[in-house]
């Protein structure tokens, strides 16, 4: 079997480097090794997102993942960047939701006041989660990885439209 592959998108990549492919993800849905992402703090780029591509992925219980952050939509929407609790109430860009909606496959526990108040006990925390995700992976074919991923971010997005009885 391949190593595994593990990756943290970076959520702020400028359109710049995006372009000149400093953070590409081009080749991810293709890899035969198992991969895992971890989401943390804010993932609000459409860059971050396009490269969160993996078999696996993690995000922080505190951070956010979207393409744009809650004050940007607000700006759009609202013209009133001060209305990013109504966004972010509308388009639910929390770990919990993300887990609901079958964006992520699990929450990263933090300490009690967050990652950035205690980088150590968040670094244990992290490497415990990613062995897990990457142990469940690892007898997993090639084939099947890469069947698996691509069947996973086609289903997202999807909908079913259920009659009344």
């Amino acid at each position: 079997m391949a190593h595994p592959c593990f990756t943290l998108p970076p959520t702020r990549a400028s359109k710049r480097d995006l372009r000149r492919g400093s953070y590409s993800g081009t080749g991810i849905s293709a890899r035969t090794c198992p991969s895992a992402r971890k989401i943390s703090y804010s993932g609000g780029s459409g860059g971050a997102l396009g490269i969160a591509v993996g078999d696996k992925v993690l995000m922080q219980e505190y951070a956010i993942y979207s393409v744009i952050p809650p004050e940007g939509c607000a700006a759009i929407l609202w013209r009133d960047a001060g209305e990013a609790q109504k966004a972010a109430a509308a388009f639910k860009p929390d770990a919990v939701h993300c887990l609901e909606l079958g964006v992520i496959d699990a929450i990263v526990p933090e300490p009690a006041d967050g990652a950035h108040a205690d980088p150590d006990a968040a670094a244990v925390l992290l490497k415990d989660s990613i062995g897990e995700a990457l142990d469940e992976l690892g007898g997993l074919s090639g084939d099947e990885l890469r069947r698996r991923r691509r069947a996973r971010f086609r289903s997202l997005g999807t909908f079913e439209i259920v009659k009344s009885p």
